[in-house]
């Protein structure tokens, strides 16, 4: 891709139809722990969960209305039948909770604290009290918070998007020692950005939104981006590439939205109907050809062989399986039925792993 485009009025796009709930399936969790009422005697939400092969999960608490936050890390038995150890990690400072966290490899996690990093290290023998924290005196790039970050796994760069409307790339190749970090990349968006990604399949390219409802895909070695996609709806809260040419769109409404790199005026919208009036996360599953969408009040699962189909008018007809999340404790804010969730690799059986604002933890066979 050569030349920047925009799609200010696109044209006619195909026709809209709400979910048909008599086609879903009812998703229930093999487990379930409420780690925070284990843990912190009480009810507050969880981000993503990280799971490494042997079922050590890291995730940490976050929200404004805690005044203390922590890191949370769990050792479960093989079949996650039982919750063999947990540990808490006080973090320090204003602002302290995490906004996102991502391995670098399955011993190291890198999380977004504030506007700077962090590094959780797990020893190599597995005995997560041996886990520790560590600071990286250089890598606050961002004058506001860290919102999201990806890492590639080739060459470990680290891309943030930040509050401030800023995307930076960051190295941590072998840095989680010497705590250097260097700067590869930067680019002023100009406003919030909500989510950032790598494409695996381009080495060179990444892509973000916004919140007001922009995507851009840059190859970093170049001062322009790539390609804008200005979208029709704001709160524009994260995407996810699927396939070579496509990729997915989800909203603060709940509606998702299947966009042609190729052709921005190939957009079709799905709506999530009664299964999540808010779309945080997706995740997209190649071998089982499948897309996952986190949010409010739960996460719905999407067939994608006919959602990146020309021919395909009624792509919500592909909404297959949904959750919802009714313990949510004493909680009233909607944010407490929240969902996040990770997948977990080379499993017997694909399965992933669920988090909740109220603090649960959940295992599903896929």
């Amino acid at each position: 891709m050569q030349s920047t485009h925009s799609n200010d009025a696109p044209d006619e796009i195909p026709s809209e139809t709400r979910a048909r709930s008599s086609s879903l399936v009812e998703l229930s969790s093999r487990k379930e722990i409420a780690l925070t009422v284990e843990t912190l005697k009480e009810y507050t939400a969880l981000t993503t969960p990280l799971v490494t092969p042997n079922n050590i999960v890291v995730t940490a608490t976050e929200g404004e209305e805690r005044l203390t936050h922590s890191i949370i890390v769990s050792q479960f038995d093989e079949g996650f039948n039982s919750l063999q150890k947990v540990i808490t990690m006080p973090l320090e400072g204003q602002a302290c909770w995490t906004n996102d966290l991502e391995w670098l490899d399955y011993r190291t996690a890198v999380l977004a604290q504030g506007s700077s990093y962090k590094v959780l290290t797990i020893p190599h023998d597995g005995d997560i009290d041996g886990c520790k924290i560590h600071d990286f005196g250089n890598s606050k790039m961002h004058i506001e918070d860290i919102r999201e970050i990806s890492i590639h796994k080739d060459n470990q760069y680290v891309i943030s998007g930040g509050y401030d409307g800023h995307v930076h790339i960051q190295s941590f190749g072998g840095s989680h020692s010497s705590k250097i970090l260097p700067v590869i990349a930067s680019k002023n968006i100009g406003d919030s950005v909500s989510s950032v990604l790598w494409h695996t399949n381009r080495p060179y390219l990444a892509s973000w939104t916004t919140d007001p409802g922009m995507l851009q895909l840059w190859d970093y070695r170049s001062d322009e981006v790539a390609l804008s996609f200005h979208a029709h709806e704001t709160e524009l809260y994260c995407h996810e590439p699927i396939k070579s040419n496509y990729v997915l769109l989800g909203y603060g409404s709940g509606n998702m939205q299947v966009l042609d790199i190729r052709n921005l005026t190939r957009c079709v919208t799905l709506f999530n109907g009664e299964a999540l009036s808010s779309v945080g996360e997706m995740m997209y599953l190649p071998e089982q050809n499948a897309l996952f969408s986190f949010g409010i009040p739960g996460f719905s699962r999407w067939d994608v062989d006919t959602i990146t189909s020309p021919r395909e008018r009624d792509c919500s007809s592909n909404l297959r399986a949904c959750f919802q999340t009714t313990d949510y404790g004493p909680l009233t804010n909607p944010a407490a039925r929240k969902c996040s969730g990770f997948f977990l690799e080379d499993r017997a059986s694909p399965q992933i792993a669920v988090t909740t604002g109220a603090g649960s933890f959940m295992i599903f066979d896929v």
